[in-house]
């Protein structure tokens, strides 16, 4: 899971990232979904930028209870600020408190559907809380954004497997045969799946 906290630097870089696009009257911010205006005042833009580094400070102490406050805070400033509701989704992820995770994960990912981080945490948190379908979705996304991501891959194969549809696995270990090669790894797990689906001959081959 993509828990890794940001030095100070690079929260002010990523702060600033997100309000310097919008620094004229009228513009879009940077997190605000394609198509649909989001325009903060001067002071909101000013008050956004020091409640998200100030978050990450908290954050990087330890001070999560502050930094989560921070964060919300940041969202009700600009409720489109995807960076916030996937800061506070890590958070929750952190205290395993996975259904809180999950919401906001699915909040960064619609706000910037784009963003690869977003999906991989909620990918993740999908499979953490056992929700294999709504996991392959995501995965299923990611590979298709990504098609040279072999990783994505097998992470798509193995939701497929723990969401009880193995043929539609084998299907997505023969994607990854056809990118790598034979695989003896690969060529046991699906033979394990043809015999889970009692399909002994295509097991033998």
């Amino acid at each position: 899971m993509v828990l890794r906290p940001l030095s100070l630097f690079m929260s002010v870089a990523l702060a600033a990232s997100f309000l310097l696009p919008s620094c004229k009257s009228g513009e879009k911010t940077a997190s605000a979904p394609a198509g649909k205006k989001n325009v903060l005042t001067e002071e909101q833009r000013s008050n956004l930028m020091y409640n998200f580094v100030n978050a990450n400070k908290e954050k990087m102490l330890g001070n999560d209870s502050k930094a989560m406050d921070l964060f919300a805070q940041c969202l009700k400033i600009d409720p489109k600020n995807d960076a916030s509701a996937y800061e506070i989704a890590q958070l929750y992820a952190s205290k395993k408190r996975y259904a809180d995770a999950i919401t906001f994960a699915r909040t960064a990912n619609t706000l910037n559907p784009s963003n690869e981080w977003y999906k991989l945490l909620l990918a993740e948190l999908y499979q953490r809380s056992n929700k294999w379908n709504e996991a392959v979705g995501v995965y299923e996304a990611l590979v298709k954004a990504n098609p040279s991501r072999i990783d994505y891959y097998y992470q798509w194969a193995q939701s497929l497997v723990f969401a009880g549809k193995p043929a539609e696995a084998v299907k997505v270990f023969d994607k990854i045969e056809a990118e790598i090669g034979m695989d003896r790894e690969l060529t046991i797990q699906k033979e394990r799946l043809y015999l889970k689906e009692g399909k002994t001959d295509k097991a033998a081959e």
